[in-house]
């Protein structure tokens, strides 16, 4: 007796779902966290233009106090004219047109410019450093980077190496 079959049987269906299943498992979290140093690396390469930026802009007026600051999208900080004189902070880089200018507060990390000599510039600043990353929130809230006044980045909170450059 020959029995013509169509389809297929309910164990055949629940093996290949448990199967996926477990592919999915594995896969995804290796998925996510490669994205993740994919964004990590694009935050090094970002907080080195922010470290050079800073560097040319206190070069080019080493009379100025530069306070640094954090990047944002907000206010006038990307469309007030280049200050002329007084204090300098870190919209002027985007205003001087040492930076162009970005959705900051679109990215995924939060980037700020320091002064290297006093360290101003808000949280992730210290003295020596002239640009700083943190991720914004999310699993790997805890990573970011620092860049120093002589160009070496250093990993904050477990995130990937700095690429060398």
């Amino acid at each position: 007796m020959s029995s013509s079959r169509k389809g297929f049987t309910l164990i055949e269906l629940m093996v290949v779902i448990i199967i996926l299943s477990i592919l999915t498992s594995i896969g995804v979290p290796y998925y996510i966290k490669t994205v993740e140093s994919s964004k990590a690396l694009d935050a090094v390469a970002m907080a080195n233009m922010i470290s050079s930026a800073t560097r040319m802009l206190m070069a080019d007026n080493p009379s100025l106090t530069y306070n640094g600051g954090l990047l944002t999208s907000a206010g006038t900080c990307q469309t007030a004219p280049c200050s002329t004189g007084g204090t300098r902070d870190a919209c002027d880089l985007v205003r001087c047109r040492y930076l162009a200018a970005q959705n900051w507060d679109g990215l995924p990390y939060i980037y700020r410019s320091c002064n290297p000599t006093s360290g101003a510039g808000g949280s992730g600043c210290a003295a020596g450093l002239t640009a700083s990353a943190r991720r914004r929130e999310g699993t790997y809230s805890a990573w970011g980077y620092t860049i120093s006044s002589i160009g070496a980045c250093a990993v904050v909170g477990g995130a990937p190496t700095c690429p060398s450059f």
